[in-house]
């Protein structure tokens, strides 16, 4: 199979080749699944991120996605350390992205209001 990429592709574009619109549908609807079945089956506490969640779309699904390919190219030994403000650790595209609750919670880069 041959598909083809515009001459100033971006990674977006890239991550299409592989995970086409049917496929993001099933990863969000399902996530979502989830996320409402574990909130039902447990006893949340009240300062616990996941009573921060909200339903994740397309784009939080793409952030988590592009996220995880980025820890594969930047190595660090703990995943809080992805959202230091050290400067020896600051990876600052991963707080660009989505916030380190957002990401521990594996729910949803939009946070509710």
């Amino acid at each position: 199979m041959t598909a083809a990429v515009p001459p100033l592709a971006t990674a977006h574009d890239f991550l299409k080749l592989y995970i086409n619109d049917d496929m993001m549908r099933l990863l969000v609807t399902e996530t979502n699944r989830y996320a409402s079945q574990y909130i039902e089956r447990n006893v949340i506490s009240p300062h616990s991120p996941v009573n921060k969640w909200c339903p994740m779309m397309e784009d939080d699904m793409l952030a988590v996605i592009g996220l995880a390919l980025l820890m594969g190219l930047v190595y660090k030994p703990r995943l809080s350390m992805y959202w230091s403000g050290d400067q020896v650790f600051s990876t600052p595209v991963f707080g660009q992205v989505m916030s380190r609750v957002s990401a521990n919670t594996s729910v949803s880069a939009r946070q509710r209001q």
